[in-house]
């Protein structure tokens, strides 16, 4: 890694001390190289997340997500695997819109936790953060 991308990358770290969740995490996977205009407008809430994402015959997880430690989840976008594999995240992206019956893709999310011990600190819990 050259130091301009370091350097980028520190810059965007730095800006979730600052600026909102979803833009400050979309800035830091957009120096990654992560870019979509495929995007959702959805409520931020828990709620609203299972809402949408929860419509599979293998229901979610909340025990192993910490659902009860999530204040809010923000939707940032959708890279499918044809994105990838033909352009790059970076590519050009010629439709835009969130594809629901598209299940070759990866969904970003940022989460903002309820302040407790951190995740890392209780061994029980570590696996959680890799499910």
């Amino acid at each position: 890694m050259n130091t301009d991308t370091r350097k980028q990358i520190e810059t965007a770290l730095q800006a979730f001390s600052g600026a909102d969740l979803r833009a400050a995490s979309i800035g830091l996977l957009n120096t990654l190289g992560y870019q979509s205009e495929k995007t959702l407008d959805l409520d931020s809430t828990p709620d609203a997340f299972l809402a949408e994402f929860d419509k599979r015959d293998r229901k979610f997880r909340k025990d192993k997500a910490l659902f009860d430690r999530w204040k809010s989840v923000e939707f940032l976008f959708q890279i499918t695997d044809d994105e990838v594999r033909n352009t790059g995240a970076q590519g050009t992206l010629f439709d835009s819109g969130y594809d629901h019956g598209n299940y070759q893709s990866y969904l970003f999310f940022a989460l903002d936790l309820n302040e407790e011990e951190p995740l890392h600190a209780h061994p029980a819990r570590r696996h959680h953060a890799r499910d």
